[in-house]
């Protein structure tokens, strides 16, 4: 079945933060929460975004459930085509063994809930259950913010006056593989551009390194007038685009990579404690691309299409057309390679139209059943 449809101009914007404090069997953190009131300020002051655009979860709330319920309503049922899409990701990070063996380096890398357990796999959300949930996400409009250890694939354990966001869960890189010199572990934005390639990434760190936390403390060291602890990502990231909202991706990735850099070394220099380097890790479709432009609305498709008249396919094909659907006056054509298929035999379709649209293509089953 495809589907086409004429675009409107309904987009609208939809956003989930998550900040984590405190935790249920992990270190607690300070400064997570209070990246989600600067991330929140943010998106408002410069992006167009509501209050109400705008869904936080924090504290007791930050639970497995909770947050995948969250995802699923706000992120998923409530997106279209054309809407813009955030998800925002500030505590624990870590990594597990690998559950489903799709991982080169044997280990899933992970985001911790408040209520996650080093003892119930089920409470993690791994870089698998996050590509599922981001590859549901129907808009090119994507953005994933993650401020925690190992995510260039997700740290933030504690030490001394700096914090770093990663929690030991029992299991950290594979026994076999520490130690090896060209061990490269797998990124969190690797995995969620696999499932939306056009997903725009930033992660605090490096997969193989952890994300510091700022305590009011290490502003003092750094001459900085600011009383909120935090994420050393998340400031720089944030301060860097209140002043130049408009600034292009990978002119914001250099100039954020250069303050984390310069501020981690201060800190190591002056005796600051449990300090380590980070290098920042942004995966970006395209470089000059602004989030000006990204956190835009684009033109969102009608609704209600209209069938047109086409045959179905014939009991024991795979895939074929079964017919296409569309709302509005739109000048298209569809055509297919060949209409007799064998099982599993490849079916190429041409579609030609010529306004804007949209394009789904569902897979039947011999019964016309959606699969």
């Amino acid at each position: 079945c495809l589907c086409l449809g004429q675009a409107d101009a309904t987009g609208k914007r939809h956003a989930l933060l998550v900040g984590i404090n405190d935790y249920a069997n992990a270190d607690n953190l300070t400064g997570c929460e209070n990246d989600v009131a600067r991330f929140s300020d943010l998106l408002q002051k410069h992006y167009g975004f509501t209050a109400a655009d705008i869904h936080t979860i924090t504290g007791s709330m930050a639970t497995k459930a909770n947050i995948e319920n969250a995802f699923k309503s706000h992120l998923i049922n409530a997106i279209k085509p054309g809407d813009v899409a955030v998800f925002f990701f500030a505590g624990h990070g870590g990594h597990v063994a690998d559950a489903d063996y799709d991982e080169k380096d044997d280990v899933d890398e992970c985001l911790l809930p408040r209520d996650a357990s080093g003892s119930n796999p089920a409470t993690w959300i791994t870089d698998d259950a996050l590509r599922y949930w981001l590859g549901q996400v129907q808009t090119e409009q994507l953005l994933v913010v993650l401020d925690t250890c190992h995510s260039g694939t997700a740290t933030r354990s504690t030490s001394g006056l700096a914090e770093r966001r990663g929690a030991p869960l029992g299991y950290r890189y594979p026994a076999v593989l520490q130690g090896q010199t060209d061990y490269q572990p797998d990124s969190f934005s690797k995995e969620i551009r696999s499932a939306a390639s056009h997903a725009v990434v930033l992660s605090a760190c490096q997969p193989d390194e952890e994300a510091n936390e700022l305590r009011n403390e290490d502003y003092q060291a750094l001459k900085i007038t600011d009383e909120k602890d935090t994420g050393l990502f998340t400031y720089f990231l944030c301060q860097t685009l209140q002043s130049k909202p408009d600034i292009a991706l990978g002119t914001l990735e250099a100039n954020v990579a250069d303050e984390v850099i310069a501020t981690t070394q201060t800190l190591i220099k002056t005796g600051v404690s449990g300090v380590k380097p980070q290098h920042i890790h942004f995966d970006l479709p395209d470089k000059a691309a602004t989030l000006t432009a990204l956190l835009t609305p684009k033109a969102a498709p009608a609704t209600a299409p209209v069938p047109v008249d086409n045959p179905m396919p014939n009991p024991g094909i795979a895939i074929a057309p079964d017919g296409v659907m569309t709302s509005g006056a739109i000048d298209i054509s569809l055509s297919v390679h060949k209409r007799d298929l064998k099982a599993g035999e490849k079916l190429k379709v041409t579609v030609t139209a010529k306004a804007d649209c949209y394009l789904r293509l569902y897979y039947l089953s011999a019964a016309h059943q959606v699969v």
